[in-house]
C-alpha cells in the first residue's frame, strides 16, 4: 500500500511538473519578453538571454532539460539574486521553518485544548461559542488577519516589530537575540496560527 502511494505520488508530482511546464510554454511570451520588459535591453541582450536560458532550443529539448536539471535537483539561477536558487531557498529554510513549526505549534497546542475544553460538554454554550467563533475564523483572509495584527500591535501600538526575523544591524547574542528574534515573530506566528486553528 506504501509502495503504491509512492509511485502514485511521483506520477502525480511528474504530471503536475510537466503541466506546469506546458502552461508556461502556451503563454504569451517568455521569460526574457518579461525581463527585458522591466529592465529594457536591444536585440542583441535579447538573443544572449534566449540562448542563455536555452529559450532558443526546442519545448522537448528544454522540458528533458528541464526534467532533468530538477532529477538533481538544480532549480537554476535566480535573475533577481543572481545565485543559484537551491543556495537563496536554503538560506532562507531555517526561519520559514521556525515561523511555521512555531505557527503549527500554537495552532495544535490551541486547537487540542480548546478542543477538548469545547467537546467537554457537547451543546453546551462553551461549545457552540468555540464551533462559531471556529467557522467566524476560518472565514477571514490570513493575509487580511496578518495586516490588522501589524496595523494594531505594531503600528499602534508599538508592541512589536513590523517584519524581518530580528532587528538590523543588531549585534545581540544568547538570550538577548533568542527574545528579539521572538518578539519578531509573534505576529506572523499568530497570524499563521489563528488561521491554522480554525
Amino acid at each position: 500500500l506504501l509502495r503504491r502511494r509512492l509511485v502514485g505520488s511521483v506520477f502525480v508530482l511528474l504530471i503536475v511538473v510537466i503541466g506546469t511546464f506546458l502552461l508556461l510554454e502556451a503563454a504569451p511570451g517568455d521569460a526574457v519578453d518579461a525581463y527585458i520588459a522591466s529592465t529594457g535591453g536591444d536585440a542583441g541582450m535579447i538573443e544572449l538571454l534566449r540562448h542563455r536560458w536555452g529559450l532558443d532550443q526546442s519545448a522537448l529539448t528544454r522540458l528533458a532539460n528541464y526534467l532533468w536539471a530538477l532529477l538533481h535537483l538544480d532549480l537554476g539561477q535566480s535573475v533577481t539574486f543572481s545565485r543559484p536558487i537551491r543556495d537563496v531557498i536554503l538560506e532562507r529554510l531555517p526561519n520559514t521553518l521556525l515561523l511555521m513549526g512555531s505557527a503549527t505549534a500554537l495552532s495544535f497546542g490551541l486547537g487540542s485544548a480548546l478542543g477538548i475544553y469545547a467537546g467537554a460538554r457537547p451543546g453546551s454554550f462553551r461549545d457552540r461559542f468555540l464551533s462559531i467563533g471556529s467557522l467566524a475564523l476560518y472565514a477571514v483572509p490570513g493575509f487580511w488577519l496578518g495586516l490588522v495584527l501589524i496595523i494594531v500591535f505594531a503600528v499602534d501600538l508599538r508592541w512589536f516589530p513590523i517584519g524581518g526575523i530580528e532587528s538590523l544591524a543588531s549585534a545581540k547574542t544568547g538570550l538577548d537575540r533568542a527574545v528579539d528574534i521572538a518578539s519578531h515573530l509573534v505576529l506572523p506566528v499568530s497570524a499563521l496560527g489563528f488561521i491554522y486553528l480554525a
